[in-house]
């Protein structure tokens, strides 16, 4: 998905959001740190994809502020307030009729959890707003004829906090035979989850935890690992989660049309190219390859 020009403010609230996650309350220090990025957004390739983008922008951000990682202690809270909500949420899944339908909304709702784009969120109210929602695409059809027995997935995860409702859709996916290798950032960006983050959720319990190589927000392949590449490539089916991996990842022959995107729409731009979707959609959605 290539950004548009009214992406760019976007870029600045992203920079705005990791200062104040940062602890940086002087307004001067804040304004003098916008500044510094207002010199570097214009060697910036704006027109890529908006993920690439904003690690630039972030990195950058880090950098001035000599932080490696300003959202840490949002992470971890983002973490510990998913994990209050995990029993409830895997009773709800367990009573359900069709327990793997309502782990995917589980995970969609989840998905609200994006600290680039929302500096603050209702989770349990989310997660109750998803169950008795539905989807504005829903492939599963599609996604049910990759699915067998002995089969591997490949999960890529997004954020913090919403990795523990990827848990519990895991543990779903494992009852169907599918062998699921989870993938992580190896560096921090935003409040992307790392292998730190996954560890503590849990999630190596339920799945092979792997990285990607890098700290890019979405899925760089030119950035990634040839670990990372080899999963996604081997894979018979992949699930990428949230709006940057979509961003990413979208139309590429790389992802193939055995990629399906699981998110919010949280970017009125962003639901202009997804046909029969606005904001606040949930989605359920195949790729379809585009980029030779």
């Amino acid at each position: 998905m290539r950004a548009r020009v009214e992406c760019i403010p976007c870029y600045f609230k992203q920079a705005l959001s990791a200062i104040n996650k940062a602890g940086i309350q002087d307004e001067k220090e804040q304004v003098q740190v916008l500044f510094e990025l207002m010199k570097v957004i214009p060697n910036l390739d704006v027109f890529a994809s908006p993920a690439e983008v904003s690690t630039y922008v972030l990195q950058h951000v880090s950098k001035v502020l000599d932080i490696p990682d300003p959202f840490l202690e949002a992470k971890k809270e983002a973490n510990k307030i998913a994990m209050q909500l995990i029993g409830s949420v895997r009773e709800r899944i367990d009573s359900s009729e069709t327990p793997l339908f309502t782990a995917i909304r589980a995970a969609v709702a989840g998905n609200i959890v994006d600290l680039g784009i929302i500096e603050s969120y209702d989770l349990e109210g989310t997660l109750e707003e998803t169950f008795s929602s539905d989807f504005a695409v829903w492939d599963f059809e599609d996604f049910e004829k990759l699915m067998g027995p002995g089969k591997t997935l490949l999960y890529i995860g997004d954020n913090t906090g919403e990795i523990v409702f990827d848990k519990l859709l895991i543990e779903e996916l494992n009852k169907t035979g599918l062998m699921v290798t989870f993938a992580v950032k190896e560096e921090p960006i935003l409040n992307d989850a790392t292998m730190e983050d996954a560890i503590e959720v849990g999630m190596d319990k339920v799945a092979k935890v792997i990285t990607n190589g890098n700290g890019f927000m979405g899925t760089i392949v030119s950035q990634c690992s040839e670990e990372f590449l080899k999963a996604l490539d081997d894979s018979d089916v992949v699930i990428a989660k949230g709006q940057a991996n979509y961003e990413s990842l979208e139309g590429t022959k790389e992802a193939g049309e055995k990629t399906f995107f699981i998110l919010k729409i949280k970017c009125p731009f962003l639901a202009e190219t997804i046909p029969g979707t606005k904001m606040g959609d949930m989605v359920f959605l195949r790729n379809k390859v585009r980029y030779p």
